[in-house]
């Protein structure tokens, strides 16, 4: 096993994400860690031993990281800062480099000269020749002429506080709760002969990210349980590095010469907090939990989250069509959701579920596949039911590329295709609506079971009366598909998670002339323990209505209000 352990002497760890330089990284990532060995190598005489621990270093997989809660972020400003103008030096270098050039090719076509015979061909070398000299001839003037007519001084004034440009920057910054954090290699089997090399490197490492984030860093012996891991079902971006990390790092280097924008060479290894990943087995696991069977919308119109419920029913009602009548007539509770005498069942049956886009940065609220989730307790005989209609509808679409298509109220069909495997899209992987979370957050609207009546009343106490007979309904609705009641449930109109949409955006559940209207309300709930999804609540919890999604507080856009904690 190696671990090391990274101490922030301030307390703080500057450093922007990859991707946007207006956030703070956080949890770090191990491919900076690497960078800054290397620069650190590079910067103290690049010993030959310390490079053979760096490339063997850079074959260990991925670390397990020991990364504390964040305490504090700091909002990150914008600064406009002067630019460091490297102008001078970088035109003089241009223009030498392509001086160099030109030569090299004005001599490799005199050599060709004196080899080829060929009429045609010598005029070509030839020609070259004299675009050569002419180009050479050209940079030798712009070179002295920079030198001697001033241009220097001119360009060095620029450099002077008072005439530089500014250039806006940012340095997003985190305060975690304990001002160090882990790395751990659980196999480093063949890393002991380079262990001595790799400490003395180790201790003479003082930053890591910014040149604010001072550092402490050193092998210890019996390191802390790692709280984040390399997996595939992770659902976090980090960076690490793969062999021959160090060469390329020094290549990059002589390109961009510390002064060019650059781009640091990394491997993206998909991660996620070890409690949400290893325990799951022993988490409550809601009565829904089954196969999740996913289309990706493939082709048509788009679907906003405000027409998912609405497209869930017309899928429904194709699959019922496709689906086999029963000896006794109509079709398997199973598939349609009803029992023989027409009334809604109590046993399990299968769930039509659009699967939205939201809770990320550019979420836009757009229907990006269905999903048929058939729960565990759905007899045998009914799952097969439900598989046949799909095959049915499916030989009815497009068989080779299993598409079903839908028409919803315009010309031009829904296009959905099955996912095979996993997609590489998250929004379509079951894991993304199913993983263990304490933090449940609605996609679309609860239909309320009960009907508060009070609940958005102008007036206080019928308001909060409303609000409780609300709580009281999601937490029964919670019982009633195997969970928990939840420690607090909080109600809002607005949109909770990026592109959802408020509730008064929703049409009204049911339709019309199909039953009593609900009262539709965005739900925030957190439990004591982790808990498997899906978590869908309410009326419509099987035609998409009150769908949630797991999330880390720190992923919301914005804290629910603080209401109805009882």
């Amino acid at each position: 096993m190696l671990a090391v352990q990274v101490e922030l002497l301030t307390g703080r760890y500057v450093a922007s994400e990859y991707n946007d330089r207006t956030k703070a990284e956080w949890p770090p990532h191990p491919a900076r860690f690497y960078s800054a060995l290397v620069a650190t190598w590079a910067e103290t005489g690049s010993p030959v031993e310390e490079a053979a621990a760096l490339d063997f270093l850079a074959t260990l997989p991925a670390p397990e990281l020991h990364v504390p809660e964040i305490q504090r972020e700091r909002d990150s400003s914008t600064f406009y800062v002067p630019v460091n103008d490297t102008s001078i030096v970088r035109t003089y270098q241009s223009n030498w480099q392509k001086m160099n050039a030109a030569w090299q090719q004005r001599e490799e076509a005199r050599e060709g000269l004196d080899r080829v015979t060929d009429g045609k061909e010598r005029r070509k070398l030839e020609q070259s020749v004299q675009r050569s000299t002419k180009a050479i001839d050209q940079l030798r003037k712009t070179v002295a002429g920079f030198l001697t007519g001033g241009k220097v001084a001119d360009s060095g004034l620029a450099l002077l506080p008072d005439q530089r440009t500014k250039q806006a920057r940012h340095f997003p910054s985190v305060s975690p709760d304990e001002p160090r954090f882990v790395l751990v290699w659980a196999e480093a089997g063949g890393m002991k002969p380079h262990l001595p090399a790799l400490d003395r490197l180790l201790a003479r490492v003082h930053r890591l990210g910014h040149s604010h984030s001072l550092v402490l860093i050193r092998r210890v012996e019996d390191p802390p349980a790692a709280n984040w891991i390399p997996h595939e079902d992770g659902d976090t971006a980090i960076r690490w590095v793969s062999p021959g990390q160090r060469k390329a790092l020094v290549e990059y280097h002589d390109l961009h010469c510390g002064v060019e924008p650059r781009v640091m060479p990394a491997v993206t290894i998909a991660y996620g907090r070890a409690e949400e990943l290893i325990p799951e087995e022993e988490s409550p696991e809601s009565d829904l939990a089954g196969d999740f069977i996913i289309y990706e919308r493939a082709g048509g119109p788009p679907v906003p989250v405000t027409r998912a419920v609405s497209l869930a029913e017309t899928v429904h009602r194709a699959l019922v069509k496709m689906a086999e009548p029963l000896p006794e007539g109509g079709v398997h509770p199973a598939v349609c959701g009803r029992d023989p005498n027409g009334k809604v069942t109590r046993d399990p049956h299968v769930l039509i579920l659009p699967l939205p886009y939201v809770a990320s940065q550019y979420a836009d609220g757009t229907v990006m596949g269905v999903a048929f989730a058939i729960p565990r307790a759905v007899s045998e005989d009914g799952r097969i039911q439900i598989l046949r209609a799909l095959g049915q509808w499916e030989r009815h679409g497009d068989a080779e590329d299993r598409m079903i298509k839908v028409h919803l109220g315009s010309r031009s069909p829904i296009e959905l295709r099955r996912v095979l495997g996993k997609s590489d899209r998250y929004n379509l992987q079951p894991r993304t609506w199913c993983r263990a979370s304490r933090t449940w957050v609605t996609a679309t609207p609860v239909a309320l079971d009960r009907n508060p009546k009070t609940l958005w009343a102008r007036d206080a106490h019928a308001a909060t009366q409303g609000e409780r007979r609300a709580i009281r309904s999601i937490r029964q609705a919670c019982e009633r598909i195997g969970l928990p009641q939840p420690e607090q449930v909080s109600l809002e109109r607005t949109a909770p998670l990026r592109g959802t949409e408020p509730v008064g955006s929703h049409p009204p559940f049911p339709g019309r002339g199909a039953g009593p209207r609900r009262v539709l309300v965005h739900a925030h709930l957190r439990f004591t323990e982790l808990i498997r999804g899906p978590v869908v609540l309410g009326a419509g919890r099987f035609r998409g209505a009150g769908l949630f999604r797991p999330i880390r507080e720190e992923r919301r856009d914005r804290s629910p209000p603080e209401v109805g904690t009882s």
